[in-house]
């Protein structure tokens, strides 16, 4: 029989709790065998992320401050990170029209490339078709480069969220790119 270890399992009856809301850490503080202890859990964990004893209480409140002090940081860096990123994307965003092209390029022996053409955009939502290619340079259609056709289309349309400048695509993210660049490909495999 498989047993659960619960948080409550790992707590010192006799410990005094001090709670970080923001920070979602909880801090307990007890004596073991005279000696300054100290755990501390983090958000919904059940075992303890920091579990030690100390020569002091100095020692103690030295590293609490230190953990607390390293968690505020981490979450401003991450909070600050995301909407650096955001403003990123809804500036690259701006930048998308309809009639726009949008390559990907996958594979894991061979570099398939697909090409892609915005033809309605509604809020953050395009409306895409897939458009043929042309080889600009390579040796009988296995490897070289290849440019997209504008306006040859193939197969049906379908819609897929913006992100930026790029949007998920059946195999791979595909990303705007200027018509008149060639990317390369190898069908070899």
């Amino acid at each position: 029989m498989k047993t659960t270890t619960t948080r409550a399992n790992w707590i010192p009856k006799e410990s005094k709790k001090t709670t970080f809301e923001d920070l979602k850490i909880e801090v307990y503080q007890y004596e073991n065998q005279g000696r300054p202890a100290l755990m501390i859990f983090e958000g919904r964990r059940q075992k303890p992320s920091f579990h030690k004893w100390f020569a002091n209480q100095e020692d103690r409140q030295t590293r609490i401050l230190g953990f607390v002090n390293k968690r505020q940081q981490y979450y401003t860096d991450e909070t600050n990170r995301k909407l650096e990123q955001k403003a990123k994307q809804d500036q690259a965003f701006k930048d998308i029209k309809v009639g726009d092209v949008f390559c990907s390029s996958w594979g894991y022996s061979m570099t398939i490339v697909d090409f892609y053409q915005l033809v309605e955009l509604k809020g953050k939502t395009g409306t895409f078709r897939s458009i043929g290619d042309e080889v600009t340079e390579g040796s009988a259609g296995y490897t070289g480069r290849v440019k997209p056709t504008l306006g040859d289309f193939c197969g049906n349309s379908f819609k897929a969220r913006i992100l930026g400048d790029s949007f998920k695509a059946s195999s791979s993210r595909a990303y705007k790119t200027n018509p008149e660049n060639s990317h390369y490909f190898n069908r070899m495999d």
